[in-house]
């Protein structure tokens, strides 16, 4: 079964790409700018600022630029946050509270949304880590409650030390130990970047 996410992506990525990326003739770098841009094309192409509400799902993803030169990165997020680890303590890149693509039926000002830079200086060894929601919210455990943000921040903390592979196989298995016999319920997404 292919997630909804990855399908909406297939189907348009090319008419997306269009848009976001090649209609400008200045490289955009930014990436506040990338997600607005990306926000505003997909809600064009859907037609999601119509009347009719049966297309109206948005996407949730987190966007880095990093500058080897100054060693700053920049960050946007909608709705989904991404992680810096340095010298054993989490700090959190907070992203906008709106989705890319996905009018509110009742709020249509969000249709020209603007997001928001953070910029972090990286050191060396730091560690980052972007993710989907998928992680924290798989059901599972003795209460079949979800994995949550607390137990996944732990983990990165326990394992950000490690290879890159024992990383890989620590996340599988405890994911897969966590879910039991419960169905993934969405795509899970890891990605580390140790600087």
């Amino acid at each position: 079964m292919i997630p909804k996410r990855l399908y909406l992506f297939l189907c348009l990525k090319n008419q997306i790409f269009t848009l976001v990326f090649w209609q400008d003739t200045k490289k955009i770098t930014k990436p506040s700018k990338i997600l607005s841009k990306l926000h505003n094309g997909i809600v064009a192409l859907l037609h999601q600022n119509s009347d009719d509400l049966s297309n109206q799902d948005g996407m949730e993803l987190s966007l880095c630029v990093y500058d080897k030169k100054s060693k700053i990165l920049e960050y946007s997020g909608a709705m989904t946050p991404a992680y810096i680890i340095k010298n054993k303590e989490i700090f959190i890149l907070v992203p906008d509270e709106f989705a890319i693509g996905g009018i509110d039926a009742h709020d249509k000002s969000i249709e020209n949304i603007c997001f928001t830079d953070k910029q972090i200086q990286i050191f060396e060894n730091d560690i980052l880590y972007m993710f989907s929601d998928g992680f924290v919210d798989q059901f599972g455990g003795e209460e079949n409650i979800k994995f949550n943000i607390p137990r996944f921040k732990s983990l990165l903390l326990e394992i950000h030390e490690k290879q890159p592979s024992e990383q890989k196989s620590l996340l599988e298995d405890s994911i897969n130990k966590w879910k039991g016999k419960n169905k993934q319920i969405d795509d899970i997404l890891v990605i580390g970047i140790k600087f």
